[in-house]
């Protein structure tokens, strides 16, 4: 029942992501939403059992959403990739 649950709010949690809502000005916010909700889930699902030191699930979303934040400033549009490649790629 514990997974289902998790499997469940793990489709909540991506849903948000991935919706486009005109209330939510951001995909950034909705998406530091989702991972917090995330981690509540995962907080609230951890028993003893599935303990394993060598797992950071906190540490590995702080990063991922360093690596978002940085990978946000760094966007091109198609047509501007297209002409990166042939700058680089001619032949």
């Amino acid at each position: 029942m514990k997974y289902l649950m998790l499997i469940l709010a793990s489709f909540e949690c991506f849903s948000l992501v991935a919706a486009e809502d005109a209330k939510t000005p951001t995909s950034n916010e909705k998406a530091a939403e989702a991972r917090q909700k995330m981690l509540a889930l995962l907080n609230s699902t951890r028993s003893s059992s599935l303990a394993n030191p060598s797992i950071d699930m906190e540490g590995y979303l702080r990063v991922s959403q360093e690596a978002a934040k940085h990978r946000e400033t760094r966007r091109v549009t198609e047509d501007d990739f297209i002409k990166i490649l042939h700058r680089y790629y001619r032949q």
